[in-house]
Order: C-alpha cells, then structure tokens, then sequence
C-alpha cells in the first residue's frame, strides 16, 4: 500500500517494510504487520506452528505454517481504507473552506491548496521549506518526514543506542545526557550499522554457497542411487525372464525389497536436501529483513525490530554446516545392495549384501544400563527392550524425537552428566524381550513372564496368552508366519503361541540346554537357539541339526534376513569379534575383528535395511554392511 504520507499516518506505518501495512495482521502481543512481511520473518526463523514477534520477541502461535490463519486487525484496516480514500484538504485556508491540497510543505507541517502554494512561496523566509507534490506522497515516491513526537519542530538527528530510539538535540540535552544513555549522531550510526550489516550479509552470502555447494553433491548423489538400483534391478529382471510364471509373485518380492532400499536411502537424501533449502530460504528470508532494515532505522520501533531481526539471523548463521559424507555414504550404503543368484524352491535369487565387513558409523548412549532385548521392527526401526522398564525406539539416525502414545511417549534422550535421560514408552513395564509381528504389532514380555500384544501406537490389547509362571527367562523370538517363540530355563522347552493368545499351539523340546536366545530363520522353519556356551539350529521337533561351540565370554547372536548367522563374542583383552556363518553353521568369514569394546556385550540384530546393531550396557552402536 502506497504511503498516504501526513501526520494522521504517523505511527501506522510496518516496523519491517516502513509503509503502511497491507493486510495487516495481529500478533499475540498486539503488535501489527503487513501479511507479506510476517510471511518472510516466519520464513527465516524456521519454526512449524509459532512466530516471534519481531518487536517485542512474544510468541505467536502459527495454524498450519500459514500466517494468514493470524486474526486481521479490522481496526487499522478500516482507517488505512479511510485515510487512503479520503482528500487531504489546505490545512492553512480559513476555516469553512475546504479546498484541496496540492503540495505538503515538510517544514511548516501544512497541506496546501494551489492559492496558498503561491502565497507560500512568495514569502522569503519560506525559500528553504521543503515542499512536495501531494501526488508523489500517495503514490510513495516521496515519504512524510517524522520530525521528533516531543519537540515537532525540531528533526531527529541522534539515536540514543541506549534507549533504542531516535531523538532530537533538545531530547538529547533534556532525557538522554546521563552516563546510562549512549548516544550517537544520525550520520555515525548509520555508518557503523551499514558496516554492521555488510558484515553480516557477506557471512549470510558465505553460508548460502555452502550450503548450495551440498543441495548440488546431494543432487549428484541422488542421480547415482537412483543408476546404483536401476542396475539391481535390471539384474533382477534379467533373471526373471528365463524363469517360468510361476515365479511372477516372487519376482514382485524382490523388486519391492530393492525399491525398499531405495526408498530409504532417496527418503534420506531427499530429507537432506529440503533440510539445505529451507537453510536457504530461511538465509534468503533474513537477508531480505535485514536489508529493508537497514533502509530506514529512524521510524517507528524499527530499531527494536532491526536487532531482533539481526539476532534470528545471527542464530540461523549459527547452524551446522551440511557434510558432504553424509550423502556420499547413503551412496555407498546403495552400493552394498547385490542380486544374489542361488536356486530356491522358486528358482530365484534375494537382494542380499554380499563380501562385507562390519564398519561402525555411529554410537549413540541409551537410556539405561538394563538391556534385555533388541528387535527390528517396521519403518527401519530397532526397538531396544529394558528390564527395568521401557522400550526405546532407535533409527539409523540414533534415538527418535518422540514415540507418541494414548498415555504416555518417548522423547529423544538429552545428554546430561555423560548420560542420556529421556521418557520412553512402556516405562511402566519391566521388559524382558520384545518382538514384532508382520503387521507391525509388538509382543512384549515382563519380567513375570506375561505376554502382552500392543498396537503400533503402543495401546495393550485384551490378549491373555497361558505361559509357564515362575520359569527361568529365556528368549523369544517371532517367525515369518507370525507364531511366537517363548524359551524357558527351568522346563527347557520352547512354547509356540499364535497372535491369538490362549494356550500354547506346540512346544519344541531343548534336550540339555537353555534357550537362551531365539531367532527363527526366514526361509525354513528352523530356530537358531542359542545358550551360554553353543548355537545350534534346531527343528520343530527339537532335533538338533548344527551347532558350533565357540566356549566365548559374553557372546551373542543374529540371525541375518538371508539366514546366514552372526556370532559374536568379547574376548578377554575387551576387544569384540564377530563371524558370519551359512544356515548350516559352516564358518564363512570374519565380519568384524578386533573392535574396542569395554563394556557388557547384550545384544546383536540386523535392521530392516541392512545395518548391524550392537548394544552393551551403555551404548547402541550401527556397523555398516561394507566391501
């Protein structure tokens, strides 16, 4: 909206761009800006459902990121309506005349009519004012000055820094002389906030390059993902069309595990590149505000809004830069996937990861000691059981932010002392072992060995399941046809239940040893048990068809998705092994060697994509599948 520019607008002008507001919307705090403006600082301060007040720092909340769901100041509207409509009259004609006003004179404070212009400018005196055509006003070629709200005969020619405000000479001898004010003369200030700013865009225009410099490797990276697949996939196919129609159905499986992957990883890098974009926008934004600041300091609370401004920018520049690894190793995590061709019943390969190391990327600390159980569960996430209470949910990306619930939900730990506090859901139940069912229900058992079902939002279902009361506690695991393993020391048996509940529907006898730790295999109906001393693949009847005896110290298990096992064990110098073997448990390879480890080994198990998770007592660590 054009200035209407005379002492009525005085006042009204948007402390962001310095005109009078179009639409103008109000704050909490009722404060009022322009929709337009409110939009860039909203912009530029990156927050989802709230707006700090540019004046005053009071938080607005936001409906659906838009700032146009803020309440209208009606009020204002109205009047800037009026006043734009409205005929400015010679504020110097008698009284009763209404002629209209062809020119303002900034000096004297008048409107004028075309006969007192003459008369005006007749008068010697007057040679020096200042007058200007009431045209170039409302269209806002030319703005009204603001002489000093105290003194109006006088011009603002000092800010007092102090205060935040712009004052007069005679303001300054009167209010602003003490030791407590800082003041400054116009012409210096500006200078030094020019310099300020310059400063400030040039590290602003610094960070932008970064960050497009990485929007760029992210765009490459995507492109070699997307090639990486492709190949897979096209390798798949191949095979597929010398198979028969039979394997149609098995052919669509493994098209949507390498889509999967792919998924995950472009998820990733696509997650990586709107996080640089609204980086940017929100530098875009902020460079914007603080350029229309740097216009015209003198108005207003423009000052005030200018250091606010200036501060949200100063935090944004604050943020870390973007690593290029990070997008390089969701390329290299893309390379691990391979097409891996054995005859089935089908007649068909699996995406597997073939010829890998284990290589550790990450660690992050858990919330508590008392690890009992780790499960992949779906979304390509890991579910960490502790038996004194919780289950906490762990991504390749570490802890998740928040796990919401009916009742209750988990927060990401925050690090204090070195240790990691947070809420986790079911932190009212001691959690023994934990698993997951196809449709991505979890089974969970105490540490009084009840089972319990929970939907995937972590509400207890009504499902009583007849379990063994007062056994030792022994693992349990969940098959790909969704029947549920329960291991007990004292009975040395193994219960199978369905999702169901009620009794058992079979049990598998554990002839001289404890099962300690379960894990059905994908591809047959063998278990993989495991107790302290041995692992062995047995069948639904017990009989036990492998095992290999490494006598370890604290050692433990995985069965991987393509079957083959993962032992690994601490030995005694505090350094961790693992070694891959086939579903015979024939020795393969050395998968990860000589690893510090100092603390208690608990658990092992694959994610969903691909990645190894290993916990002790302390700390959740994630190998990576590498070549």
């Amino acid at each position: 909206m054009a200035s209407v520019g005379s002492e009525e607008s005085q006042g009204l002008d948007c402390s962001i761009c310095h005109d009078l507001p179009e639409d103008p919307k109000l704050l909490a705090c009722g404060h009022t800006f322009c929709k337009k403006c409110l939009a860039l600082v909203f912009q530029s301060q990156m927050k989802e459902t709230e707006l700090s007040c540019p004046n005053c720092s009071k938080i607005s909340p936001i409906t659906d990121g838009d700032v146009s769901t803020l309440n209208t100041n009606t009020e204002l509207e109205t009047k800037l309506k009026a006043m734009e409509s409205a005929e400015k009259h010679c504020s110097v004609c008698e009284e009763g005349e209404e002629s209209p006003a062809a020119a303002y004179c900034q000096t004297c404070n008048d409107h004028l009519c075309e006969d007192c212009l003459d008369v005006h400018r007749k008068w010697k005196k007057n040679a020096k004012h200042e007058v200007v055509n009431i045209d170039d006003i409302k269209t806002g070629g030319v703005k009204v000055k603001q002489s000093c709200p105290k003194h109006p005969a006088n011009e603002r020619e000092c800010i007092c820094t102090s205060c935040k405000v712009a004052i007069c000479l005679r303001c300054r001898m009167e209010d602003h002389s003490g030791p407590d004010h800082n003041v400054e003369e116009v012409p210096e200030f500006l200078m030094r906030i020019k310099s300020d700013i310059g400063t400030l865009l040039e590290k602003t225009r610094q960070k932008m390059a970064i960050v497009e410099n990485h929007v760029k490797i992210v765009d490459e990276e995507n492109v070699k993902v997307d090639e990486i697949l492709d190949q897979r996939i096209v390798s798949i196919n191949e095979m597929f069309e010398e198979s028969l129609t039979a394997l149609l159905e098995k052919k669509t499986k493994l098209i949507e595990m390498c889509q999967g992957h792919r998924e995950v990883l472009m998820a990733e890098l696509q997650h990586a590149r709107e996080s640089d974009v609204q980086l940017i926008d929100g530098y875009k934004s902020a460079s914007e505000l603080v350029s229309n600041g740097a216009m015209v300091l003198l108005e207003g609370q423009a000052l005030s809004v200018h250091n606010n401004i200036s501060a949200d920018l100063q935090k944004l520049l604050k943020h870390r830069e973007p690593s290029n690894e990070q997008a390089t190793n969701i390329t290299k995590r893309a390379e691990n996937v391979e097409f891996r061709l054995y005859r089935d019943k089908l007649g068909l390969g699996e995406v597997i990861l073939n010829n890998w190391t284990m290589k550790k990327i990450n660690e992050y600390a858990l919330s508590g000691s008392d690890v009992y159980d780790l499960v992949p569960v779906l979304d390509g996430k890991m579910a960490v059981g502790y038996l004194g209470g919780g289950v906490e949910l762990f991504t390749v990306d570490g802890p998740q932010e928040m796990v919401r619930t009916p009742s209750k939900m988990m927060y990401r730990p925050s690090t204090q002392d070195g240790r990691r506090s947070s809420k986790t859901v079911l932190h009212d139940e001691n959690v023994g072992h934990v698993a997951v069912l196809s449709d991505g229900r979890y089974v969970v058992q105490n540490e009084k060995h009840i089972i319990s079902l929970y939907t995937r939002e972590w509400k207890k279902e009504d499902v009583k399941f007849e379990t063994l009361q007062g056994d030792g506690f022994g693992g349990m695991g969940v098959d790909v046809e969704d029947r549920i393993y329960v291991g007990y020391w004292s009975a040395k048996k193994i219960l199978v239940f369905s999702p169901e509940g009620g009794a058992p529907i079979s049990e598998v006898p554990c002839h001289d040893f404890d099962p300690t730790e379960i894990c059905p295999m994908r591809h047959s109906k063998m278990l993989v048990v495991r107790d302290l001393l041995t692992v062995r693949v047995i069948d639904q009847k017990g009989t036990v068809k492998h095992e290999v005896d490494r006598r370890f110290i604290s050692g433990r298990m995985a069965v991987l998705r393509d079957d083959n096992i993962l032992i690994g064990w601490v030995k005694e110098k505090g350094v961790l092994c693992v070694d891959m073997y086939s579903h015979h448990l024939k020795y393969v390879t050395t998968v990860l060697s000589d690893f510090p480890f100092k603390g208690e080994f608990r658990m092992m198990r694959e994610f969903s994509t691909g990645e190894i998770a290993i916990c002790d007592n302390e700390k959740f660590y994630l190998f990576l599948k590498t070549k």
